[in-house]
């Protein structure tokens, strides 16, 4: 019984602490990442092709003036250019 009451609570803190709302700042002036990559794939047959794959993407966040309201900001691109193909994939 004291072990199911000890995995009770644990699980009703551990849900207080997910429902509870996300109390940050907002960011003064702004934050922001960026990442990239390039990967080249290519099959081992005869005539297979090969393919180029290109992916930019960024987070960026930023504060409003003095008062608590911020923005945020989230964007990506992808490229992927197989060869023997008559275009490329852009999403």
């Amino acid at each position: 019984m004291r072990k199911h009451t000890k995995l009770l609570g644990t699980a009703c803190i551990l849900a207080m602490g997910i429902a509870a709302p996300a109390m940050a700042g907002a960011p003064v002036g702004f934050a922001g990442t960026i990442g990239g990559g390039y990967t080249y794939s290519s099959s081992e047959c005869s005539g297979c092709g090969h393919s180029d794959n290109w992916n930019v993407n960024g987070q960026a966040a930023f504060g409003f003036g003095a008062s608590d309201v911020a923005g945020e900001l989230d964007a990506g691109w992808i490229n992927s250019s197989p060869s023997g193909a008559s275009g490329s994939l852009n999403t």
